[in-house]
């Protein structure tokens, strides 16, 4: 075989090679790295308290059960943050694209799976941070502001609280404990793709259909 017929099978796994590799390889130019959380908005005097007449619950870590955490990213929506007793960590968050002169927002996801010592931690926090006591409602008198949304369920049991400008002191610390975790146990190691949101309330609806029941 000449030299010139030596460079056809090359050519062609060369144009394999580049076909394949974003199917295989996560490349840096086209993938977000890491976990940033987001920062801990003002916190106003209460307006408004609704009380939660369900029943108080506490997650059996045997069973199955699912914590979402949505937190406000306007104008984008609420990114969030589900786990489940699997370890099974999904996060969504906003990116900010150029289209001509415009800024258009979509979304990017990640996926780890914490071990079972993390896991532990979160169901720790949730129990010494009495989630699962806290009212349905929490609103101060501020006109637009930041809103985050907890989501615990198990079973028949279901926690939905709704934080609008008013956050207390036990979601802001079960916040930055389960922050800590996922950036200390998988942060280095996320690496976030974009994806279309489902509607236009964007990842969290889930959270935004649990205050409705």
């Amino acid at each position: 075989m000449n030299r010139r017929g030596l460079w056809i099978p090359v050519a062609a796994a060369l144009v394999a090679a580049v076909w394949l590799t974003p199917e295989f390889v996560r490349l840096p130019s086209r993938w977000s790295v890491g976990y940033s959380p987001l920062e801990v908005p003002p916190s106003f005097p209460a307006s408004t308290v609704v009380r939660d007449d369900r029943p108080v619950f506490h997650i059996d870590p045997a069973r199955p059960w699912r914590i979402v955490l949505g937190r406000d990213t306007w104008p984008a929506g609420l990114g969030t943050v589900t786990l489940d007793q699997t370890g099974r960590v999904t996060m969504y968050q906003p990116i900010r694209n150029r289209e001509g002169d415009a800024i258009v927002f979509g979304w990017e996801t990640a996926e780890v799976v914490l071990p079972p010592d993390a896991v532990a931690a979160v169901l720790a926090a949730v129990a010494s941070d009495r989630l699962t006591d806290l009212d349905r409602e929490y609103t101060a008198d501020v006109c637009d502001g930041s809103m985050w949304i907890l989501l615990i369920r198990q079973g028949e049991h279901e926690k939905s609280v709704n934080f609008s400008n008013h956050f207390p002191d036990a979601i802001v610390r079960f916040a930055g404990q389960l922050d800590e975790i996922i950036a200390t146990t998988a942060g280095p190691r996320l690496w976030w793709r974009p994806v279309s949101a489902a509607d236009s309330r964007g990842p969290g609806g889930e959270l935004w259909d649990s205050l409705r029941r």
